[in-house]
């Protein structure tokens, strides 16, 4: 089958109904709504992506300026307003002439508990690609739902995509991860439902296909091609947390858990966060991992102070303000933001035109017994300061995502994946979540560490990566990624918005994909 490459963009806007006291330092022209919003039209414009992730878009200005506005550069539009009287939401843009919208769900993290029940939304639009499917006759069901299977002889390229944006509290990550289990519940209950419509046999695809694409299965044995899924959005999570390694890497062990911890959000608040100004072309890369702030003998966070060695080097100095110099040096050329490509895969380029300065209530995610270990198989330490009451705590909160000791559904206490052989053994005592989907980041670099951009917000205390686009590396090839603008030019030129970046407070990020299977 021939498959086409897409382009895909996940920008936090900075709605303006969120703009408050935090921006009086910044320029107050550029903070300018009249102005901004153009800007941030002109991002969504030179970037030509086929699939846009927005979050902070008022909905008054979405029906009021974007709408129209995006309909004229042939995106079709599906928005989502937070709850609580909150003004903003999601927005997923895509391109009518290479997708059809097929089906969207929408995810209201609320819940019953009061302290669990915020206003954060998820939005999951599923989309047939045009250009990839055959013959276009796909089977008609009784809800509407094209078939993701063969049908006469068609077969539908199914794409699954959810736009979200979790809470930003950095001192509950608790809520944080009970907002994520709830999207990827939405998500699996999403893929089992193309499935049991798309299926070619007398077997449910909930049955013979479900978790296929999240590589835990192969499907029936007629003519298949699985949904694909993308995960796009500001997670407020950082890649030095267990909520990573439980996006990432497959699993989090919760015992002694500290809800202050399990984002990692508090390090840019303590001045913590290590980012190095190599890699990533010069744009810099955040430094380590969640096994260099924790200590597996006394379940605590780990200080890293000055002169820690890591794998890459000698680190100089910690503060949230200070480059971490790593004996690369930064040029003086220009790297706008979406200018430049970092080639994965391929030589593909890619021309968008960017430059700098233009530039329901949900059940919780269910255990399975499969999880993408990858590097981390014999991580089993645990975070932050005793406490089993809060790891029990967010375990009943969890519900079915939580897995008590062993898995449920081994006779002894080793996870596995089959398409890696991989094993880990947890402590019995430990409660453990596993993620559903196996789901890699675009923006990682794969040497030991994460190597996640330095910073793709840029604003206040807030200096480091939380915006993510997550694919499934079964089934997607990764081609290239647009960096963002050189590390020492992002600090000189100051918190976001600015003349250099006029659009929002973060920074967009952009992938190339080509499904391979």
């Amino acid at each position: 089958m021939d498959f086409k490459s897409f382009q895909v963009m996940t920008f936090n806007t900075l709605a303006q109904s969120l703009v408050d006291h935090k921006y009086m330092e910044n320029d107050q022209t550029t903070m300018s709504w009249t102005k901004r919003r153009h800007e941030i039209y002109k991002v969504i414009q030179e970037s030509s992506c086929d699939i846009v992730c927005l979050q902070e878009i008022d909905e008054l200005d979405y029906i009021n300026f974007f709408k129209e506005k995006v309909e004229e550069l042939g995106y079709e539009s599906v928005y989502k307003r937070k709850l609580q009287n909150r003004l903003d939401g999601v927005l997923t843009l895509y391109r009518r002439d290479r997708y059809e919208l097929v089906l969207k769900r929408e995810l209201n993290f609320s819940s019953e508990q009061e302290e669990y029940d915020k206003p954060q939304v998820a939005l999951i639009v599923v989309l047939k690609d045009l250009y990839t499917t055959e013959n276009k006759a796909p089977r008609a069901t009784n809800d509407g739902i094209a078939g993701a299977g063969a049908v006469n002889g068609g077969v539908d390229d199914i794409l699954i995509v959810a736009n979200t944006h979790l809470i930003f509290n950095k001192s509950r990550g608790d809520i944080k991860l009970y907002q994520l289990c709830s999207l990827l519940a939405g998500l699996k209950q999403t893929y089992d439902e193309v499935m049991y419509n798309g299926s070619n046999s007398g077997t449910s695809g909930a049955e013979a296909g479900a978790g296929a694409a999240m590589g835990t299965g192969s499907g029936t044995g007629g003519s298949m091609l699985l949904p694909n899924v993308l995960l796009c959005g500001d997670l407020n999570i950082t890649p030095q947390s267990l909520m990573y390694n439980f996006l990432f890497h497959g699993f989090a062990p919760l015992k002694h858990t500290n809800p202050r911890c399990i984002s990692g959000q508090y390090l840019m608040f303590d001045k913590t966060y290590l980012t190095s100004s190599s890699g990533h072309n010069e744009s810099g890369e955040t430094m380590g991992s969640v096994r260099h702030y924790v200590n597996s003998n006394t379940g605590s966070i780990n200080t890293v102070s000055s002169n820690t060695t890591l794998n890459t080097g000698s680190i100089n100095t910690v503060s949230g303000d200070t480059t971490l110099n790593t004996g690369n040096t930064d040029s003086g050329s220009s790297n706008s933001n979406t200018g430049s490509i970092n080639t994965v895969s391929s030589n593909t380029t890619l021309n968008t035109g960017n430059t700098d300065s233009g530039s329901s209530n949900s059940t919780s995610a269910n255990k399975v017994d499969e999880v993408n270990e990858g590097d981390d198989g014999s991580f089993t330490g645990v975070i932050g300061p005793s406490d089993s009451d809060g790891a029990a705590n967010i375990s009943t909160d969890l519900g079915d995502a939580v897995v008590g000791g062993t898995n449920a559904n081994s006779d002894n206490t080793a996870v596995t994946r089959s398409s890696t052989g991989n094993t880990s053994s947890f402590d019995g005592g430990d409660e453990v979540i596993y993620c559903p989907l196996k789901l890699s980041s675009a923006y990682s670099v794969d040497d030991g560490f994460n190597c996640e951009p330095a910073f793709t917000a840029f604003h206040g205390w807030q200096k480091g990566c939380v915006d993510y686009i997550c694919y499934n590396p079964d089934y997607t090839l990764l081609e290239g990624i647009y960096e963002m603008p050189l590390y020492t030019q992002v600090r000189q030129n100051g918190d976001l918005p600015h003349k250099k970046w006029p659009a929002s407070d973060h920074f967009s990020l952009i992938s190339q994909f080509k499904r391979i299977k």
